[in-house]
């Protein structure tokens, strides 16, 4: 099934955000080293910090200035979720109440 115009726009945003991104994370400079692989070409996946985007945007604006500096989520939530548990250096983009990415986080501790 084809993409949406709405679906399109986003997947472009995305992938503008992830190249500068990957950029100031320095990820382009390893793959003059060791070649272009998965994690210089592929963005990471993308959450929110909250599921209402108002909340969202709260959280999101205070780990963008500085003030919250760890996040996390309950164990059952990621088991539930069927999502795999995140691994320190794991990359992930956090996206506004919109959906809009805005950051770029790596996992530094998982406990």
């Amino acid at each position: 099934e084809p993409l949406t115009p709405e679906e399109e726009e986003r997947a472009a945003e995305l992938q503008r955000f992830w190249e500068v991104a990957r950029s100031r994370a320095g990820l382009g400079r390893l793959s003059a080293v060791v070649g272009t692989g998965v994690l210089a070409t592929v963005p990471p996946p993308v959450g929110r910090l909250a599921a209402e985007p108002a909340l969202a945007d709260e959280r999101l604006a205070l780990v963008l200035d500085g003030t919250v500096t760890a996040v996390s989520a309950p164990l059952a939530e990621v088991q539930d979720g069927g999502g795999e548990m995140p691994q320190v250096d794991d990359l992930w983009i956090v996206a506004d109440g919109a959906g809009r990415p805005r950051a770029l986080l790596r996992t530094t501790a998982v406990d």
